[in-house]
């Protein structure tokens, strides 16, 4: 009997668009499995929920599908905001032709950014009995904030690059001249950005004093909490894990971007932005070791189900540092996770059906737990 799937794409965060090109891939990958049955709901700018007919996305062309908001629902008319707590099970049995629970259907988040990958979206799904793909509620909190995964990182034992984290509030009330020497002892060149948020959004690479200011400032339109961070010589190597808390781990990818850094651009919009390898050109030794790291990564940072976990490999001393955690990592055309995967043997079809299954397989976990006192 085929999944009931529902993919949630879109949303309010400033990577909307990249939600709406994942979303494309994930879609037009899984129509043609026997296995899965597909709902799919848009979330508009606005924060409506908006139910999709499948089909009708499927037939669309363009690379970023669009929020259609035609779609007519027993007693709604077109356009209507939708309730999405009690909605949701009636529109997946209404496409299934069958009777179902929440714990029935699996939730493919493709909301990228805040309020989808920061473990709100998550919670809405544990309190209403879901099974969805990715880390929970606490692993997925964890993993979007670049500061705690950083400070979690560290006591497990493994290497940073010097950082320190500045709330808004900090900077305007106690003066700029403070943080600002703080910056500078890390020395040049730093990397300023958002706390909790992905995709390059917000991000500057500073190399002079004159450069800083206006780095925090447009770090501080993103997010309330920023980071400052030395910047390594450093080649970029990422690594997809996939599993239960205890996880697979790809083979291992270098990114090398043609600007100073792999920024929003490079990443999602150009072909021509970096040149990925993949397998990375790393000794045999070393990938078994960062390998290794990534699963100590997965495990420190609580995570569950898939994440892609992004290495910095300094050149001058050989070392390891932990860089960042994407626990929904992108899934355009160019998107490093199915590419990993896709290296390690694990075409994208099927590595979406292992995703589906391990969401399944936690809500099982969780329903088997009791929660009654005696």
């Amino acid at each position: 009997m085929a999944t009931p799937v529902l993919v949630i794409y879109g949303g309010q965060s400033s990577e909307h668009e990249i939600s709406c090109r994942s979303a494309n891939f994930i879609i037009k990958t899984l129509r043609n499995r026997a296995d899965v049955c597909l709902g799919v709901i848009g979330i508009d700018r606005e924060g409506a929920w908006h139910p999709q007919d499948p089909k009708k996305l499927v037939s669309l062309s363009q690379e970023t599908l669009p929020i259609l908001k035609d779609l007519r629902l027993p007693e709604e008319d077109p356009g209507k905001s939708w309730n999405p707590a009690g909605r949701i099970v009636s529109y997946m049995e209404k496409l299934s032709s069958r009777a179902l629970n929440t714990k029935d259907i699996c939730v493919f988040m493709v909301t990228h950014g805040t309020n989808g990958e920061d473990g709100n979206l998550q919670g809405f799904l544990e309190l209403t009995g879901f099974s969805y793909i990715g880390p929970d509620t606490l692993g997925s909190a964890i993993g979007m904030d670049k500061e705690i995964s950083k400070i979690l990182i560290e006591r497990a034992g493994l290497n940073v690059a010097p950082f320190f984290a500045v709330r808004r509030e900090k900077w305007s009330s106690i003066g700029k001249d403070s943080i600002l020497k703080a910056a500078l002892d890390l020395g040049f060149p730093l990397y300023v950005k958002p706390a909790s948020l992905g995709s390059s959004v917000g991000i500057s690479k500073v190399s002079h004093q004159q450069e800083l200011e206006s780095a925090i400032a447009l770090a501080f339109e993103f997010d309330e909490k920023i980071l400052i961070e030395t910047g390594l010589d450093i080649r970029e190597i990422e690594l997809a894990a996939l599993g239960t808390y205890i996880p697979e781990v790809s083979r291992p990818g270098e990114i090398n971007a043609t600007a100073e850094f792999y920024t929003f651009e490079a990443k999602y919009l150009s072909a021509t932005g970096a040149t990925i390898q993949v397998p990375a050109a790393i000794d045999a030794k070393s990938e078994a070791y960062v390998r290794e790291l990534t699963v100590k990564a997965f495990e420190a940072l609580q995570l569950y189900g898939i994440a892609r976990i992004d290495w910095f490999l300094e050149k001058k001393t050989g070392k390891f540092y932990f860089n960042e955690v994407n626990t929904l990592p992108g899934f355009t055309s160019i998107s490093q996770y199915p590419k990993l995967w896709e290296a390690s043997g694990l075409d994208s079809s099927t590595l979406l059906r292992k995703m589906i299954d391990l969401g399944l397989k936690r809500r099982e976990l969780r329903n088997s737990l009791n929660r009654n006192q005696k």
